[in-house]
């Protein structure tokens, strides 16, 4: 089967047009990519292994230090919620006595300054609980404040 496209070049054409289309295609190169995250104190089990593996006993002395790790946080969060919690109770007293104060001087005919000291003690337990009850949230913006300065 003879065809002449343009009229210049015969172009013979066997088989089915199957073969033709295929053979007209051309190679696509795939390229996959395998990516894996592990997140933790511990490493992947793989890589303990692997470490064990090197050097006998030291998936041992990894998992205790992440242990020792763990308990050194809890301790540290215990003593930080201790304290917070200590300050809102100091500010809470320092408050109450500032009330006490403005109220005794209202009661001795000084109602102006009184009236300042108690709303000054009152505005001392308000922010005492909006903003001390949670030490964690000062240190945060804390940090941001810092890092947008650098």
């Amino acid at each position: 089967m003879n065809n002449q496209p343009n009229g210049d070049i015969p172009v013979e054409i066997v088989g089915d047009s199957a073969a033709i289309e295929s053979a007209n295609h051309k190679e696509e190169l795939v390229s996959v990519e395998y990516s894996s995250l592990h997140i933790g104190p511990l490493p992947h089990p793989e890589l303990l292994g692997k470490y064990e593996s090197i050097i006998p006993g030291a998936a041992d002395r990894i998992i205790a230090m992440a242990e020792n790790e763990m308990a050194n946080r809890h301790n540290m969060n215990k003593k930080q919620w201790n304290i917070g919690l200590l300050g809102v109770i100091s500010a809470f007293v320092l408050g109450l006595a500032t009330i006490s104060g403005g109220v005794i001087a209202i009661c001795l005919d000084h109602a102006v300054p009184g009236s300042i000291v108690s709303l000054g003690g009152l505005g001392t337990i308000v922010s005492t609980f909006i903003y001390g009850t949670n030490p964690m949230k000062s240190k945060k913006g804390d940090e941001n404040k810092n890092t947008s300065d650098k």
